[in-house]
């Protein structure tokens, strides 16, 4: 069975600001963008574990993976998944200071 693919209201506000953030330079590698960002949330839902453990003293955290985007892997995929659905947490820039908006170690 297929995994559905749910983006969380951050996840999908964090989505279109990298894509207004990236078209300001060009819309062909902001098209792009959205097109591997699709992809790889393809690839979590039927590969789920491929993606590392975030490591986090907090406790609803603990299931919380992350995977870079296929061709932006400076772009982060941080999402859960169980048997029928993958859901998309958030999707940040390497770049920004994890420790802050996660809590991660």
């Amino acid at each position: 069975m297929k995994r559905s693919i749910v983006r969380s209201p951050a996840a999908t506000r964090h989505l279109l600001d990298h894509f207004v953030y990236i078209g300001e330079s060009s819309l062909q590698a902001a098209d792009r963008f959205l097109f591997c960002v699709d992809r790889t949330l393809m690839l979590l839902a039927d590969h789920p574990n491929i993606g590392r453990r975030v490591i986090t003293g907090r406790r609803r955290l603990r299931s919380l993976r992350r995977w870079p985007v296929s061709g932006f892997r400076n772009f982060l995929i941080f999402y859960r998944a169980d048997s029928k659905t993958l859901t998309v947490v958030g999707i940040y820039h390497g770049a920004r200071d994890l420790d802050t908006v996660f809590g991660v170690e």
